[in-house]
C-alpha cells in the first residue's frame, strides 16, 4: 500500500501492534472492523485502509477502534456496530465513533435503538432503551482521557492511562501523534533513549530536557510497558 504522507504526518501514525498493546486486544480482532461485508460498510472507515489490509492507522482510527472494542466487550454484535456506524455517519458525518458522546448522546441513543431493533441485537437494545444509566456510564468512560475540539466535536488528544500516566498524551499535532509529555511535547521514546544513553542518570535527563523527575519516570515506565 502506498501511504498518504500528509495523512500520516498530520493525524498520527500507529502500527497495529502499538494499537493492540495500548487497548489490550489483538490485531485479528481489530482488522475486520476496517473491512466491508456484502451487506455492510466497515465499522471504521479509514483513509489509510486499502480494502481492509491495515498495516498502520491514524489517530482518529485509533479512537474509533477504542470505541468499537469497548462495545464489543459489552457483548454488542459486530453486525449492529457496522450498521450503527453507517447510520451515525449519515447523521453526524465521518468519524462518528471519535466524536464527543455527550454532544450527541440523545440522537445516538435513538440510532442504537433503531439499529438494535433492525438486527435483533438484544444487548444493544437494552443499553439504548431499558438501561440508559449503563449506556451513560459506558460512554462517559470512553470520554475519559479524551479531549475534543469544541467546534468539530472530534477527538484531538487522548491520555491512554490518565491515572498511571497522567502526563502522557497522544496528540496528532505534537510529535507526529507519538506518546509525548503533555506540557512540553517531548517524545516518550526520546526520553527513554536518552535515559539509556546516560546510564540511567535521572538528574542529567532532568537538566537536559528541563522536565520534572516524575515526568521522566512516567516516560520510562510507559516506554518499557507499551513501546519496547
Amino acid at each position: 500500500m502506498e501511504r498518504n504522507v500528509n495523512i500520516s504526518l498530520s493525524s498520527g501514525f500507529y502500527t497495529m501492534a502499538e494499537v493492540t498493546e495500548l487497548l489490550g486486544t489483538t490485531s485479528a480482532r481489530v482488522r475486520p472492523w476496517f473491512r466491508s461485508t456484502e451487506k455492510y460498510a466497515p465499522a471504521i472507515c479509514s483513509p489509510l485502509a486499502d480494502r481492509g489490509k491495515i498495516a498502520d492507522i491514524g489517530f482518529l482510527d485509533l479512537i474509533e477502534v477504542r470505541f468499537v472494542d469497548h462495545f464489543r466487550k459489552q457483548g454488542v454484535t459486530m453486525q449492529a456496530l457496522r450498521q450503527a456506524a453507517a447510520a451515525a455517519r449519515d447523521e453526524f458525518g465521518e468519524r462518528p465513533f471519535a466524536r464527543d458522546n455527550l454532544r450527541f448522546r440523545t440522537d445516538r441513543r435513538k440510532i442504537y435503538a433503531q439499529v438494535a431493533t433492525d438486527v435483533g441485537d438484544t444487548r444493544l437494545l437494552n443499553l439504548a432503551q431499558e438501561r440508559q444509566f449503563e449506556l451513560d456510564v459506558i460512554e462517559a468512560s470512553l470520554q475519559r482521557g479524551v479531549d475534543f475540539d469544541p467546534t468539530s466535536a472530534l477527538a484531538i488528544a487522548w491520555k491512554p492511562f490518565p491515572d498511571r500516566f497522567k502526563s502522557i498524551v497522544l496528540n496528532p499535532e505534537r510529535n507526529f501523534g507519538r506518546p509525548s509529555l503533555e506540557k512540553s511535547g517531548i517524545g516518550v521514546e526520546e526520553i527513554h533513549d536518552a535515559w539509556i544513553a546516560e546510564g540511567g542518570d535521572i538528574q542529567t535527563i532532568e537538566n537536559w530536557f528541563d522536565i520534572e523527575s516524575d515526568e521522566i519516570d512516567q516516560a520510562i515506565r510507559f516506554s518499557k510497558e507499551y513501546l519496547h
